[in-house]
């Protein structure tokens, strides 16, 4: 059950978040149709045996599009009703932040120094057809 939850993280403070995925722009029509997924993403608590139900969690809605004004307006009075309520803020992650969080990313992703590249090449490159090398692959993520 989905329960307006695509993907589910802890965040580096431990803090549970849940993310609802669009894509493309969010206009008023969409907003509308997906008005319940938002409601369930934000005030339905995360439903899985590792996660403490009563702990709370923070909510995104992720579109590789952006939001129109009359949406913004509405995300701004959820909000504004959902602490009268006690529940959570619902957060907004656009095409442009992804952009920017994708190429500020991009420059450490690869490694810079040579014989960290080399492994880095020889581990994408591998043909896959053998099994994977764990160990190598742990000593790569461990440097």
């Amino acid at each position: 059950m989905e329960q307006g939850k695509d993907i589910i993280t802890i965040d580096r403070n431990g803090d549970y978040c849940a993310f609802q995925l669009k894509t493309g722009d969010l206009n008023l029509g969409e907003w509308r149709r997906i008005h319940d997924e938002i409601v369930e993403l934000v005030e339905l608590p995360i439903n899985h045996s590792s996660v403490d139900k009563t702990k709370g969690h923070k909510s995104f809605i992720v579109t590789n599009g952006e939001l129109n004004d009359p949406v913004r307006i509405q995300i701004q009075d959820i909000n504004e009703r959902n602490q009268r309520r006690g529940f959570g803020h619902l957060d907004t992650i656009t095409g442009q932040a992804l952009l920017r969080s994708f190429l500020d990313a991009q420059g450490e992703f690869i490694p810079k120094e040579l014989d960290k590249f080399q492994q880095f090449l020889k581990l994408f490159l591998a043909e896959g057809t053998d099994f994977f090398p764990k160990q190598e692959y742990l000593e790569f993520l461990k440097a």
